[in-house]
Order: C-alpha cells, then sequence, then structure tokens
C-alpha cells in the first residue's frame, strides 16, 4: 500500500508537474506571442504609412486641400490668367488634382487636344505654393534666396533645393539665375559679357515678396510692370523646367527663328525652338533657336528678355498677355534688359551675347547660292552663264 500509495503520488505529482508545465509554456507562450503579433504589425503598420506619406505627403495633403478651398482659390482667376499646371498628356481631374491645381473644363476644346493649344483644363489656384523662399538676403548689387520644394510638381525628379541669384549688371540690365543648390546642372560653356559693371541711376526696381513668392522687375520711371513671376509657381525637374512670367503689353517680336508674322500672336500658342533643316513653316522652327523676345511697352518704351539656355524648349504665349518659358533641360538665367527704345535694346542683347563680327570684304559681292541644283553639272552650267553675261560672281555653293 504504501508502494502504491508511493506511486499515486508520484502519479498526482507527475501530473501535477504535467499541469503545471503546460500551464508554464502554454498559457504565458500564448501571451507573449500574442504581443509580439501587435507590435510586429504595429510597426509595420508604422512603416508602411511613413512611406505612404513621405512618397505622397504633398499629393494627400494639397488634394484634400484643393478639394475643400476649390470655390475660393479656382473660382477667380479667368481664363487668360489661368497658367498650365497639367502641360504634360493625359490631363484627368484626378491627376490634376493631385498636382494641387484647379480642374474646370473648357467647353470649346476636348481634353487632350493636341492640334493646337488653348485654355488649359488645370491650372494653378491662387494659394499654389511648390516652392517656398526662405534666407533671402539684399546688398547692392544682389539679391539671393533659396527656395524649397513643398509640393511635387507631377514631373519626376523635382530639385528640391534651388539658388536663386539675382545680380544688377548695370542701369539697364538685371539677370535672374536660377540654378540647382545642391548639384551642377548644364550650362552653355560659351563666354559672354555678363560683368557687373557700373551702377548709377538704374532704370529698375527689383522686389522679390516671401510671402507670395512673388518677383517683380518694374521700370522705374513709368512703374511699369516688366516682368513678374511666382516662384511658387515654378517647375524644376531634372528635365522639364517652366516658369511663366506676365508681359507689359500685347506688342511681342522675337523668340525666332520661325516663319510667321513679325507681331507675335499671344492668343494660345506655342513656339518650338529646335533646330531643324526644312522649308520655312509657320510656328516650325528653322536654322536657329533665338530665345529673345522684345516688347514695346504702352507708352512706346521698349524692354527685352533673353533666356541663356540652349535645350530644345516650347515658349507659350496667352492673352493675359505672359509668356511661359519650357526648356527641358539646363538652368533658368535670363537676362531682362530695360532700353528703353528698342535699338537700346538690341544693343544691350548683342553686348550680352555678342556683337556681329565685320564680314570680309570680298564676301559682299554677288554669290551664287540656292537650293535644288540637283546636280554638279546644272550648276556650273548656271555658273558659266552669269560668267558669259558679265556678272563678277565672288562666290557660288549649292545644297
Amino acid at each position: 500500500m504504501q508502494g502504491i500509495h508511493r506511486k499515486m503520488v508520484l502519479a498526482k505529482e507527475s501530473t501535477s508537474d504535467d499541469q503545471l508545465y503546460l500551464f508554464l509554456n502554454e498559457k504565458p507562450r500564448k501571451k507573449i506571442s500574442l504581443l509580439w503579433v501587435f507590435i510586429f504589425l504595429g510597426l509595420l503598420l508604422c512603416f508602411l504609412s511613413f512611406a505612404y506619406w513621405y512618397s505622397n505627403r504633398y499629393t494627400v495633403i494639397y488634394f484634400c486641400a484643393t478639394k475643400i478651398n476649390a470655390a475660393s482659390v479656382c473660382s477667380g482667376i479667368s481664363n487668360a490668367d489661368k497658367f498650365d499646371c497639367h502641360p504634360d498628356k493625359n490631363v484627368s481631374e484626378e491627376s490634376c488634382l493631385q498636382r494641387g491645381c484647379c480642374y474646370q473644363v473648357n467647353s470649346s476644346s476636348p481634353p487632350n487636344k493636341s492640334s493646337s493649344l488653348d485654355i488649359p483644363y488645370c491650372f494653378y489656384p491662387l494659394n499654389y505654393d511648390g516652392y517656398s523662399i526662405s534666407n533671402l538676403t539684399f546688398d547692392e548689387r544682389h539679391i539671393k534666396a533659396d527656395l524649397r520644394r513643398t509640393s511635387p510638381s507631377g514631373f519626376p525628379n523635382d530639385i528640391l533645393n534651388l539658388r536663386l541669384l539675382i545680380s544688377f549688371i548695370n542701369d539697364n540690365t538685371v539677370r535672374i539665375k536660377i540654378t540647382n543648390a545642391n548639384a551642377a546642372r548644364f550650362q552653355i560653356p560659351i563666354p559672354i559679357n555678363d560683368g557687373i559693371k557700373s551702377l548709377e541711376k538704374p532704370y529698375y526696381d527689383v522686389a522679390v515678396d516671401p510671402e507670395t513668392s512673388q518677383l517683380t522687375i518694374t521700370r522705374k520711371a513709368t512703374k511699369t510692370i516688366i516682368f513678374k513671376t511666382k516662384l511658387s509657381q515654378l517647375v524644376y525637374s531634372d528635365q522639364f523646367l517652366q516658369l511663366s512670367t506676365y508681359l507689359p503689353s500685347s506688342y511681342l517680336y522675337g523668340i525666332g527663328e520661325t516663319s510667321g508674322k513679325f507681331l507675335r500672336n499671344l492668343n494660345w500658342t506655342r513656339t518650338l525652338l529646335f533646330n531643324s533643316d526644312r522649308a520655312p513653316t509657320p510656328n516650325f522652327p528653322t536654322y536657329g533657336s533665338h530665345p529673345f523676345y522684345l516688347s514695346l511697352e504702352e507708352d512706346g518704351n521698349a524692354n527685352g528678355l533673353f533666356l541663356f539656355n540652349c535645350n530644345a524648349m516650347d515658349v507659350i504665349l496667352q492673352p493675359t498677355p505672359a509668356i511661359t518659358f519650357r526648356p527641358i533641360g539646363g538652368i533658368f538665367d535670363f537676362f531682362i534688359m530695360l532700353g528703353p527704345s528698342p535699338s537700346n535694346v538690341v544693343q544691350q542683347y548683342t553686348n550680352i551675347v555678342g556683337r556681329t563680327f565685320m564680314p570680309p570684304y570680298w564676301s559682299l559681292g554677288f554669290h551664287l547660292c540656292r537650293f535644288g541644283y540637283g546636280s554638279l553639272d546644272k550648276t556650273n552650267k548656271t555658273l558659266q552663264r552669269n560668267i558669259d553675261a558679265g556678272i563678277l560672281i565672288v562666290g557660288c555653293s549649292m545644297e
């Protein structure tokens, strides 16, 4: 009995030990397992939320803001004052709102119509804040500031940090240069006459408002606004740049080389600057690209602008009146010239890029040249007929 009792005790002890063992290894393990599951899921959700917020932080915020405040920041913008926020293809209400911009269908033409330019469906709201201004400093010859990207433009690889440098070249010329603050970008490796000259009585006033992000150049004598842009609406990505500025009047000349009327049409037109060798065609580029315009003001004064950028670009004219530059690379490097006469503007422009060289004396004679001779034999025969006629020819060429 004693042995049996001991077995029973042992059995009880064994049973009790087994129960205790199960209790210690299963019950606590169940609690620890659930705890780690919750911790893991919490960390995973935090990581996914952060990743989503980081990649879409601006879009989400501005998407909501645009939907809520659309009536106040979009409805008051006239058609002429609409600057394109979605110049790339496949514009839709969703893609437009994701950029923090206003969307309004223009009944005169369907969306994504590429054959002609028209009032943009997607345009910047009054409170758009693509870049913010900080570290604004002034001295006698310069204005400097940092620009920080605060919402995505919708184009790949936005440059987040930019450096704005405004230089007072001389009494009649101002330079506006916007570059990547953290890395070098392509700049034209050709020397120009951009040195700082004496400054006595400048024709202009320059103002930068960090609250509105507005950069304005005004003719001091008449208070006419020569150049006005909102830096918050600037697009500065790796392979697409866009800057718009108001014009003092609708009398605009230049932006060549292309075939067309001397006075440019500001009724929603696009000019492509991309050299090509073809017969002159309206609104189609030909042999050279000259991102320069001359503008006549309402009182007869003249001003000019030159963009020192050799990349292919679109130049948009709209009836605001306003102009938009869209190069696909490089930097923004503007020279604004205050004239005040058209001949003064041309002199100031050529003083920057260089004067036309003096041609050799022999080149002033008669040249025989045309497209379409077809063969060297026909060219020789044409040349001989001119010689036989007693015409002095100093040069002959063919295409």
